[in-house]
C-alpha cells in the first residue's frame, strides 16, 4: 500500500523505482531494457501504439469489466446496456484492423498487440463470442503463434475460468432480444416463444409423429390452432385480466365478451372431434390446455361451452405432464388472482 496507493496489481519495483498499471509497466520495460519495434521510436508510430493501449484500458477491457465483474463479484444481474457496449468496443477494434495485420499497423506486432491479446483471451475464457467481428477473429488467431508468452497468458486466463462459469456464457440479451420466457438453448441453438419451442422439440427429439404430423394438411391444422392459441385465446385472456392484475384497472366488459367469444370459437373447432386438430393429441392441445387451465383457475364458466369442458377433462386424463401444468396454473391463481 505504501508502494502503490491505488492498491492494484500488477505493481513493478525496479531498484527504487515503483510503477503500476500493466501497460505503463510494459512500455517502461521495453524502453529501459529492450529498445526496438515493440514501442517504435518514430513519434507517429509510437503515438498509434499508445492510442491502442489507452483504447485497451479505457474502452475494450473497461467495457468487459463493466459487464462481467458486477455479476461475478456482486451477484448483480446481467446489464443489457453494458453488454451492448462490449460489442461496440469490438466493432472499433475490428475497424482498426481493417487491412492491417497488427492493431497499430506496421510490419510487426507491438505492445498494443500483446496487451489487447491478453484482454481478448479473457473474453474467450468468459465465453464471449467475438467471431462476428471478422478482422478481430483473424488477428486473434494469428497472434497465438506470433506473440511470445502467449501460452503463459493462456494459462493465467484459464485460471480465471471458474469465476466466469458463474455467469451465462451467452448473454440473455444475445440469446433473446425480446427478453421473454420461456427461452430454450439447445447446444448453442437459441429459441423463444413456447409454441415454437414445442414444435421444435417434437421435430428434433419426439418419437410420436402424431404430436406434430408430417402430413401437410394435418400439420397446417395444428399450426392454425397454435396461432389461434397465441393470437386469440391466450391474447384475449391477457387483455381482460392483465390490466386488472398489473395495472389495477377495473374489469372491461367488452374485453370480457371477447374472451368468451374466443372460447366459443374453440368450442366450434372441437365439434365432432376429441382434440383440437382432430382425434389425436397434438402439441396444439398441449399449448391450448395451458391457456384453458389459466381460464379455469380464473373462474371462467365453461358450462355454455360443453365441447371445451369435455376436451379439458380429456386432456387432464391423457396429456403428458398435465399435473405440472396444473401446478403452474394454481400458482398463478395464488399469486395474482386470489
Amino acid at each position: 500500500m505504501k508502494l502503490n496507493p491505488q492498491h492494484c496489481v500488477p505493481t513493478l519495483v525496479d531498484g527504487g523505482f515503483v510503477l503500476w498499471e500493466s501497460r505503463a509497466i510494459m512500455s517502461y520495460l521495453v524502453d529501459r531494457y529492450s529498445k526496438g519495434i515493440l514501442v517504435p521510436n518514430d513519434p507517429q508510430r509510437r503515438a498509434v501504439v499508445n492510442q491502442r493501449l489507452y483504447f485497451d484500458l479505457g474502452t475494450l477491457y473497461q467495457r468487459f469489466g463493466d459487464y462481467y465483474y458486477p455479476q461475478i463479484f456482486e451477484g448483480a444481474p446481467a446489464n443489457e446496456s453494458a453488454y451492448g457496449k462490449i460489442a461496440e468496443a469490438l466493432a472499433f477494434l475490428n475497424t482498426f484492423l481493417e487491412g492491417e495485420r497488427f492493431v497499430a499497423g506496421g510490419e510487426s506486432y507491438s505492445l498494443a498487440d500483446i496487451s489487447i491479446y491478453a484482454t481478448l483471451t479473457t473474453f474467450e475464457v468468459a465465453g464471449y463470442d467475438f467471431s462476428t467481428h471478422g478482422n478481430v477473429l483473424r488477428w486473434y488467431r494469428s497472434m497465438a503463434d506470433c506473440i511470445p508468452g502467449a501460452e503463459t497468458n493462456r494459462v493465467w486466463a484459464e485460471a480465471a475460468r471458474p469465476f466466469f462459469d458463474r455467469t451465462p456464457h451467452m448473454s440473455p440479451f444475445q440469446i433473446n432480444p425480446q427478453h421473454c420466457i420461456p427461452t430454450l438453448v439447445d447446444n448453442g441453438f437459441a429459441l423463444w416463444e413456447s409454441r415454437a419451442i414445442c414444435t421444435y422439440l417434437v421435430e428434433k427429439y419426439g418419437k410420436d409423429e402424431k404430436l406434430y404430423p408430417k402430413d401437410a394438411q394435418k400439420r397446417a391444422l395444428v399450426d392454425q390452432r397454435l396461432y389461434f392459441d397465441m393470437g386469440t385465446l391466450y391474447q384475449r385472456f391477457a387483455e381482460y385480466w392483465y390490466p386488472q392484475i398489473f395495472a389495477k384497472q377495473p374489469a372491461n366488459a367488452e374485453n370480457e365478451q371477447k374472451m368468451k367469444d374466443a372460447v366459443g370459437f374453440f368450442n366450434t373447432f372441437l365439434e365432432g372431434q376429441d382434440y383440437a386438430a382432430g382425434n389425436d393429441l397434438t402439441v396444439a392441445d398441449l399449448c391450448l390446455v395451458a391457456s384453458i387451465a389459466t381460464y379455469e383457475v380464473a373462474g371462467f364458466d365453461f358450462k355454455p361451452f360443453p365441447n371445451v369442458a369435455a376436451w379439458l377433462a380429456r386432456c387432464k386424463a391423457n396429456a403428458p405432464g398435465y399435473a405440472l401444468n396444473q401446478a403452474g396454473a394454481d400458482e398463478f391463481k395464488a399469486k395474482f388472482l386470489s
